[in-house]
This record gives structure tokens, sequence and C-alpha cells, in this order.
């Protein structure tokens, strides 16, 4: 029932975008760089880029709960069938194989 979320985690930003509440990304610190390419792959996938705090500074302080999210949706679909497809083929190729060793045997 937050107003807006301020974090610097990379699943504070899934769920921020996954229930569509306002956020605000900051970079870790005293992490390596793994984690900030993580969260800005995520934000780049999704198209907002712009809740990253080093690009709000300027902003109005009612901008910062603002947020489209009507293209988050479409995305998610997207990426949801990308990664069932990858299973589905995944899981053949092992079936496949199993069905070799034992046609060999």
């Amino acid at each position: 029932s937050s107003d807006i979320v301020l974090t610097d985690s990379f699943h504070g930003t899934v769920f921020s975008i996954l229930f569509e509440k306002p956020f605000i990304v900051f970079d870790r610190i005293h992490e390596g760089p793994s984690m900030v390419t993580r969260v800005e792959t995520l934000l780049s996938k999704f198209k907002l880029e712009s809740r990253k705090w080093q690009n709000m500074k300027n902003k109005n302080m009612n901008d910062l709960f603002e947020i489209d999210f009507s293209h988050v949706p479409s995305i998610l679909e997207a990426e949801r069938k990308k990664a069932l497809d990858f299973l589905k083929t995944a899981l053949d190729v092992e079936q496949l194989a199993a069905r070799e060793t034992e046609i060999g045997d």
C-alpha cells in the first residue's frame, strides 16, 4: 500500500513494475557492476530508464509519482512467452537425448 518505492535492489524494482507502483531506483554504491547492470537491463527492457534517480533529479515532485505502465503487460507477456518457449525447447532436447539412449541400448 505504499505511495512510492525507493530502492536500490533488482527485486524491489521487479516488484514495483509487477504491481505498478511508482518507484525510483538508486545505484548501489558498494556492489559490483553486475548489480547495476541487472537493474539497468530491467529498466531498459520495460522502457523505464527514466525511473533512475540520476534521470529524475530535476523533475517536479509530482512527476515522481507518475508512471505510464500501460506498455508493461505486453512486454511481460512477450518475455513470459520467450521463457516458456526456451523451457519447452530445453525439455524436448533432454527427452530426445533420453530416447536416443534408450534406442541405442
